[in-house]
C-alpha cells in the first residue's frame, strides 16, 4: 500500500484563525460537564484547599496525561473525607481553570504563528520576484543563489505551518483532556 503523499508547501500565510477550534474560546463548566455543582455560591476558591490545588495542578498540567490524572483522581477521593463532594467540585472548577490558563498559552502561540506566516509568505513573493526578474543571461551562480534563498523561504513557510498545526492539535487535545477528568472527577462524585 502506497503512503499518502505530504501535502504541498504552503505558498502564502495561514488563515487568520487555522484551527478547528474556535479562537480563544474558553471552557467552561458546562462544556466539560453535565451536572450541577454543589458549592454554596462564593466558594470556589479552589486554590485555597492545599490537597485540590495540588490535584489540579498535576492533573492540569500538560506533561501528564488524561490516565494520570485519572489515577490520581481516584486515589483523591478515596481519601478525600467528610466534605469530599464539595473537594472534587473546587478539583472541577480549578481544572477549568488551569486548562483555560494552557489553552490561552497555545492560542497566543498559534497567533504568533499567523502573524510569522504572514511575513514568511511576503518573504517568500520577494524572492520568488527575484528570480523571476532576474535577466537571461545573470551569471549561473546568481540564478543558484537566489533559487536557493525562495526554497530556503518556502521551507520556513511550511515548517511554520506544521508548528501551527501542531499547536491547534493540542487545543482540541486540551479540550478531550479536560472532558476526561471531569468524567474521572463525576465517576468519584457519584462514587459517594
Amino acid at each position: 500500500m502506497a503512503a499518502a503523499a505530504p501535502p504541498p508547501p504552503p505558498t502564502g500565510p495561514l488563515a487568520e484563525w487555522p484551527c478547528q477550534a474556535r479562537a480563544a474560546q474558553d471552557l467552561t463548566l458546562a462544556s466539560i460537564y453535565s451536572k450541577p455543582l454543589t458549592l454554596p455560591a462564593g466558594s470556589q476558591d479552589w486554590q485555597a484547599d492545599s490537597p485540590v490545588k495540588a490535584l489540579v495542578n498535576f492533573i492540569a498540567a500538560p506533561e501528564n496525561g488524561p490516565e494520570q490524572g485519572r489515577a490520581r483522581i481516584a486515589a483523591f477521593g478515596a481519601a478525600a473525607g467528610p466534605d469530599r463532594e464539595a473537594r472534587l467540585d473546587l478539583t472541577l472548577v480549578g481544572l477549568v481553570v488551569r486548562t483555560n490558563e494552557f489553552r490561552g498559552i497555545v492560542a497566543y502561540g498559534v497567533r504568533e504563528k499567523v502573524q510569522k506566516s504572514e511575513f514568511l509568505a511576503g518573504f517568500l513573493t520577494d524572492a520568488r520576484k527575484a528570480v523571476e526578474n532576474l535577466p537571461a543571461k545573470e551569471a549561473p551562480a546568481m540564478r543558484e543563489m537566489l533559487e536557493k534563498d525562495r526554497l530556503a523561504k518556502a521551507h520556513a513557510l511550511g515548517e511554520n505551518a506544521e508548528d501551527a498545526a501542531l499547536l491547534c492539535h493540542r487545543l482540541d487535545y486540551t479540550e478531550s483532556k479536560a472532558k476526561s477528568l471531569a468524567d474521572a472527577i463525576g465517576e468519584q462524585i457519584e462514587a459517594k
